[in-house]
């Protein structure tokens, strides 16, 4: 199992970070003249300027709290609710990785 959360769960959600990451900051920040009149041009300069890691980052972490931490189905096998792929069900244990005291 660790083998599923190290090399599949994380590169998902790392990926789904650097997306957050483009998206937000090039497209919504930087294309859209109305965001500076809505946040304020500091905001929206300090939001341009944490593009990179500091934004990678934060959209990691928030994203691990939000799909691994926890105990329902959905944490243990994002994929609980199908059949077809034994992997991804409830037939492989799941191994509690983010309830364990390893992981905190």
């Amino acid at each position: 199992w660790w083998m599923i959360f190290l090399g599949i769960r994380q590169f998902v959600t790392w990926m789904l970070a650097r997306l957050m990451d483009v998206v937000l900051i090039d497209f919504v920040v930087l294309q859209h003249p109305r965001i500076v009149r809505i946040l304020g041009s500091r905001l929206t300069l300090l939001l341009a300027q944490s593009k990179g890691w500091p934004s990678v980052l934060l959209w990691w972490s928030v994203l691990d709290l939000s799909l691994l931490y926890g105990n329902g189905e959905f944490y243990e096998h994002w994929f609980y609710w199908q059949d077809s792929v034994k992997m991804f069900t409830n037939e492989n244990p799941g191994g509690n990785v983010t309830s364990s005291t390893e992981y905190r």
